[in-house]
């Protein structure tokens, strides 16, 4: 049972201390420091009588409710909610997109390196090119893509061009590093939530974090909502610096890959704990 315990604490199960008949009254003391976690948790009594039916549904309508009601209000950053998967380097993934209010709403899309919305998303109208993928302005690693042959070795998104800026400081698109985490240390698979589709990944944990199939911006129009994936990270694909890494996933494959940075991608923020 120790065991059973200490392995429920280092995965960050809920654990709900329960006390048959009133055989006890508290959390023993003088726990060892594996357990410690323990003091102070609230007992629920189960009565094994005629009355365990009952008790049981209050243990799972009531109880259980309010303990994940208050852990889940109690894990956001500037009033904006996030999950902790437990993964290596203590990143913290929201969950919703930028501009959403559930995680299965799409929210909005950007193009790289901008922080508004906007109505057209091609070369012509977005900011860091002078109307052309030859003729890049800004976060340019080969002078042959540049609008007056330089190169200013920028790989990753700098903060005032992040559309993280709307959430305020704390948090930021996710790097090629980050979104490379999220997919080695969860599982992930095809699903709908709230009649929605998407992917879900699963951490060792058991929390989850959903990314909706929101699609992409492409010139005016929505493409492909409902059946594929697209976010951003704020690193630069520098074999082609027109381009930036982002996380494409459909209905068989989720992966990493890199597109023009005109395009209209969701956006998932991250922040580090």
């Amino acid at each position: 049972m120790r065991r059973e315990i200490e392995e429920a604490i280092a995965y960050k199960r809920k654990i709900i201390p329960i006390t048959p008949d009133k055989e006890c009254e508290s959390i023993p003391s003088g726990l060892p420091a594996s357990l410690r976690k323990l003091d102070g948790l609230q007992i629920t009594t189960v009565y094994t009588d005629h009355m365990f039916e009952a008790c049981v549904e209050f243990l799972v309508k009531n109880r259980f409710h309010i303990d994940t009601e208050a852990e889940h209000k109690a894990e956001e950053y500037n009033g904006h909610e996030y999950v902790d998967l437990d993964l290596p380097s203590g990143t913290l993934w929201a969950t919703c997109n930028i501009g959403a209010s559930k995680p299965e709403v799409y929210g909005d899309y950007y193009a790289w390196g901008e922080t508004s919305t906007k109505y057209t998303y091609d070369i012509d109208t977005y900011k860091y090119a002078n109307g052309d993928y030859d003729k890049l302005t800004k976060y340019c690693s080969m002078r042959k893509f540049s609008n007056k042959l330089f190169k200013d070795n920028l790989t990753a998104l700098q903060a005032d061009d992040d559309s993280a800026v709307s959430w305020g400081s704390g948090w930021s698109t996710p790097t090629k590093e980050q979104w490379d985490e999220l997919l080695n240390h969860t599982t992930n698979h095809w699903t709908t939530q709230n009649g929605v589709k998407g992917r879900l990944f699963t951490a060792k944990n058991g929390r989850t974090l959903f990314l909706p199939a929101a699609g992409t911006r492409c010139d005016s129009e929505l493409v492909n909502a409902g059946s594929d994936g697209y976010y951003w990270s704020r690193s630069l694909y520098t074999d082609l610096p027109s381009n930036a890494w982002y996380l494409y996933f459909n209905l068989e494959y989720c992966n990493l890959s890199n597109c023009g940075r005109n395009y209209g991608l969701s956006v998932r923020l991250v922040r580090q704990n």
